[in-house]
């Protein structure tokens, strides 16, 4: 079984005070922060939902309106897009092109392959997809990420 993140850190994760959420945005392992960050900000009262790391899909991993996964990490082995820019990096999976185009002409410079948010037709490391090269469709569903 998974020991899980503790005060004095598991091998080289979870380690106190390094400044690194180790893990992949995404993941659903125990021993990773990106994976208890949910639990950490709802422990401190900051966010709602389950302190119950037990049921990672129906229960616990934070998910945003349409039922996709949201996650957070800035290790840089675990960078979901590539040439993705800030310390760390958040992203939405599920989200679709109609408003993955919207999110970064709200937040970013309208251009899905530049600026602080990226948006990739995937989940894992992947090249950014380009509003102007690559036709973001609409009702296709794409991961959103931004570095802050």
């Amino acid at each position: 079984t998974a020991t899980p993140c503790a005060p004095n850190g598991v091998a080289t994760k979870c380690v106190p005070g390094n400044g690194v959420i180790d893990g992949a945005w995404n993941s659903q392992n125990i021993t990773e922060e990106s994976y208890v960050f949910c639990q950490h900000i709802r422990l401190a009262g900051f966010g709602p939902g389950s302190i119950n790391t037990a049921d990672p899909v129906n229960d616990y991993v934070q998910k945003n309106a349409v039922g996709g996964r949201i996650g957070i990490t800035n290790s840089v082995a675990n960078i979901p897009i590539t040439n993705m820019k800030g310390t760390y990096v958040v992203c939405s999976d599920g989200i679709s092109g109609k408003f993955a185009k919207q999110l970064d002409t709200t937040l970013d410079n309208g251009e899905t392959s530049t600026g602080s948010v990226l948006v990739s037709g995937g989940t894992v490391t992947a090249p950014p997809a380009a509003t102007a090269t690559v036709d973001i469709v609409d009702d296709v569903t794409y991961l959103v990420c931004m570095g802050y």
